[in-house]
């Protein structure tokens, strides 16, 4: 009788077999997490500007800065407000130079600023239901009373929210759940 030194090709076979089963099953769950990714980062910068609005109207109620529009210094940096909250979106700095790159407001920066979203596609409006894509200009509305943040490049499907300042004196600015991208590029929504 001989001794066996190793597995058989049958055994070998059925292994592969085993294996290639389970891979299918679990590939899948691990192929495509960038939106899982994408929205996680959302989620992040949607705390982030929810808390950020919130500091900036505690610091303006501090300083008497609840009016129809006002200006709170933090960390250095002068920043818009509307009704003592984050103005959503402007042209121009306080001395009227726009320093390259920055999202900025009539009277100081606006919420992108405040609370950091630079690294996410700002999609400025005045309106929350209308807010336009314009792919030529990186540049805020003047008028610009909402903004959508999206992941980069901006595409329907991404997730997103939707900033809107302040309407009236004690009303508070809303905030959109994180939600998908949609509608066309001439009319958001989200």
């Amino acid at each position: 009788m001989k001794k066996q030194a190793g597995f058989t090709l049958i055994e070998l076979i059925m292994v592969i077999v085993i294996l290639g089963i389970l891979s299918a099953f679990a590939l899948p769950r691990f192929a495509d997490l960038s939106g899982n990714a994408e929205e996680a980062a959302l989620q992040g910068a949607y705390a982030s500007a929810k808390s950020t609005s919130a500091i900036m109207h505690a610091s303006a109620l501090a300083n008497a800065e609840t009016g129809t529009t006002g200006n709170i210094t933090m960390e250095g940096e002068n920043f818009a407000t509307v009704f003592g909250y984050p103005d959503a979106g402007g042209a121009n700095d306080d001395d009227g130079t726009v320093p390259s790159g920055s999202p900025l407001v009539s009277n100081g920066f606006g919420i992108s600023e405040a609370a950091n979203l630079t690294d996410y596609a700002l999609v400025y409006g005045s309106t929350a239901a209308t807010p336009v894509y314009n792919s030529t200009t990186t540049s805020p509305e003047t008028d610009a009373t909402s903004v959508v943040v999206t992941s980069r490049p901006v595409a329907l499907g991404n997730p997103c929210f939707i900033y809107t300042e302040a309407g009236a004196a004690g009303d508070a600015p809303t905030f959109t759940a994180v939600g998908v991208l949609g509608g066309s590029l001439a009319a958001l929504t989200c």
